[in-house]
């Protein structure tokens, strides 16, 4: 059995994208990433504007994941253009 660490991420997204969620579902889906919460943070006011846009909907997971799997998961974000920001950090226990 492989090492499953906890992580937290948390997407920035443009709030007229309703789209993005489901696609940012499936790529936690494919990294084989187990989701132990999740939040819709909603819409919040950006302390600089991104991309001409002054606010943006967040979204809130903890997963639990091997390190291929956030491995897999982080180069599909990197590669998600219509993502604002993103930040996946592993949580210590």
């Amino acid at each position: 059995m492989t090492f499953m660490a906890k992580y937290e991420v948390t997407f920035i997204y443009d709030k007229s994208n309703k789209k993005i969620v489901e696609r940012l579902k499936s790529y936690i889906d494919s990294a084989k990433a187990k989701v132990t919460k999740e939040e819709d943070w909603g819409v919040k006011p950006l302390a600089y504007p991104i991309q001409k846009l002054t606010e943006a909907a967040y979204l809130y997971f903890e997963i639990e994941a091997d390190t291929k799997g956030v491995k897999t998961l982080e180069e599909k974000i990197k590669l998600e253009e219509e993502l604002l920001r993103h930040l996946l950090v592993r949580v210590e226990e």
